[in-house]
């Protein structure tokens, strides 16, 4: 590859701005529009192309380049492209041309000459993939009424590991968007806040609506106590239970790199002395049920409560007996409808 100084100038420019997209729409609108100056062409394209179907989704510029019976013209004769057979065999991404691939009257003598390329008055190609497998291929390609030199290839060519990389971050941090989204709907329906916090406890991110609850459910319930409760919080390492508004709260904090994760949720979880007095049950038994509900092991119970794993067997005994119940889970969910019950006035 011999590229001067001027060509790796113009790259590291495109790429520069490549780089900066944040979403994939910005980063196909950013890639079509750099690439065209970096490679002289008549249409430009974003291409994923699904082999197997074959299917294609596209962007081209300019827009609306394309006919759907272009389209139908260019799925028909795919496995006829030269560029997409020879990176579907070699499985390579690098820069090609269609001229690298073929003769002049070869590629004439092809369907997807006569059917598309010629009746868009388009002689070469020349492309690159940003993700090839057997089955896909992503990538973009430039397309114009003359053959391409080997320098614009090779200029191509120098840019592609760079939007590679760009396209990996661009997807990789959408991924991480639809999963962010996907957790706040299922804590938000789960009951459960989140807050990520710097170390100092100022808030960085959190579920919507969060800090309302929080200011809702702490003793003092005002807002102003909220950053003084999570500064708190950023500095422990343990759950903490409290009860204010008519439940019991618990929050839960994990110490990572980029700060702390705080979760926060209404604790469902039953107090012996409620089940007790609703289930007529012995203050003993009472608390084997609670720590059974909180998901303890009977040799948990037993290190918690300093009994016996023998004892706590008979105490679950006696428990399934008085509640009909035939399990661990079962006892567990029916401790929990006791305490709902309990606080609903029920």
């Amino acid at each position: 590859m011999q590229l001067s100084e001027s060509d790796v100038r113009e790259v590291i420019a495109v790429a520069e701005q490549c780089l900066s997209a944040h979403t994939l729409d910005e980063f196909i609108d950013t890639v079509l529009t750099s690439c065209q100056q970096l490679v002289s062409s008549d249409v430009i394209t974003y291409n994923e192309v699904e082999l197997g179907v074959p299917e294609i989704t596209f962007r081209e510029l300019p827009g609306e380049s394309y006919s759907p019976d272009l389209l139908t013209a260019f799925l028909y004769h795919l496995d006829d492209h030269p560029v997409i057979a020879r990176m579907r065999r070699s499985g390579s991404g690098a820069a090609i041309r269609i001229s690298d691939v073929v003769s002049s009257r070869e590629f004439h003598n092809r369907g997807i000459y006569s059917d598309f390329f010629h009746r868009l008055g388009l002689e070469d190609q020349v492309a690159i993939s940003l993700r090839v497998n057997p089955t896909r291929i992503i990538g973009i390609a430039a397309n114009r009424d003359c053959v391409f030199t080997h320098n614009e290839r090779d200029r191509f060519e120098m840019l592609r590991p760079l939007l590679v990389s760009a396209y990996h971050s661009v997807t990789r941090f959408a991924e991480l968007e639809r999963v962010t989204e996907y957790l706040r709907l299922g804590l938000s329906s789960a009951g459960c806040d989140v807050f990520m916090l710097s170390d100092d406890g100022g808030v960085v991110e959190c579920t919507d609506g969060a800090l309302r609850r929080l200011s809702a459910a702490l003793p003092l319930g005002t807002e102003e106590s909220v950053p003084v409760f999570l500064a708190h919080l950023a500095r422990v390492s343990k759950s903490l239970r409290w009860e204010a508004a008519g439940a019991r709260w618990m929050a839960s904090t994990t110490h990572v790199d980029a700060g702390v994760i705080v979760t926060i949720r209404r604790d469902g979880l039953p107090h012996a002395a409620e089940l007790q007095s609703s289930l007529g049950v012995s203050k003993r038994e009472a608390q084997v049920l609670v720590l059974i509900a909180e998901g303890q092991t009977s040799a948990e119970v037993a290190r918690t409560l300093d009994i016996s794993v023998r004892t706590v067997h008979k105490h679950l005994e006696h428990l399934y007996r008085c509640l009909g119940a035939s399990s661990r889970s079962e006892a567990a969910t029916i401790a929990r409808s006791v305490t709902e019950d309990f606080h609903s006035g029920t």
